[in-house]
């Protein structure tokens, strides 16, 4: 991402995550570009949402754990609030004051 750190209130992802292979360097560069205070929500398919009838078939291991998230989130010194819908998961994270 071509903005400086600290430049965005607030960063939103939804089901972007079940499309990328690892998501430890997405949440940690979406971190670097959040402002002391800023918020990171995730908002994507668990493992269990294999089983939908979609157009588009996707393994089970497509899909990240919401726990997974959280770990990567916590990794990029965000503070976690996890969902687990069953079938869907939301993280809602924030960037605390004093994690540079």
């Amino acid at each position: 991402m071509k903005s400086g750190d600290g430049f965005f209130d607030i960063m939103v992802s939804v089901m972007v995550m079940h499309h990328i292979e690892a998501v430890g360097g997405p949440i940690a560069e979406m971190s670097r570009v959040l402002k002391q205070g800023g918020r990171l929500i995730i908002a994507d398919y668990s493992p269990k949402a294999h089983t939908l009838d979609s157009q588009s078939r996707h393994n089970e291991e497509d899909f990240f754990e919401p726990n997974t998230v959280s770990m990567a989130a916590k990794a990029s010194r965000l503070k976690p609030r996890v969902e687990d819908h069953g079938k869907w998961y939301l993280v809602e994270a924030t960037r605390t004051i004093g994690t540079d």
